[in-house]
């Protein structure tokens, strides 16, 4: 049998709510403002990439960083244990 008045109302405003929210979706994706943001998004991001290939990451330059300088304290300690080397 068929369905009652009610439950059609129901499912009329389930299938009403659900249209809104596809609508402002393609609202959404459509938009010239969302758009250009989207680029704009998209290009930053592969500068960022693109530098950190380049350049490496800060992550990468504080370890490069930390590693010479503890290479010049054990450096630096070694050589005070070394004899002063005697003049002819």
């Amino acid at each position: 049998m068929g369905q009652s008045a009610e439950e059609l109302r129901r499912d009329i405003e389930r299938t009403r709510e659900g249209l809104g929210d596809t609508l402002d979706a393609i609202g959404d994706r459509v938009s010239p403002g969302r758009i250009m943001e989207r680029k704009k998004n998209r290009v930053t991001t592969g500068l960022r990439t693109a530098r950190e290939r380049v350049m490496g990451t800060v992550t990468d330059t504080t370890h490069a960083v930390t590693g010479r300088v503890s290479e010049s304290v054990h450096s630096v300690g070694d050589g005070a244990h070394d004899p002063i080397p005697s003049r002819p």
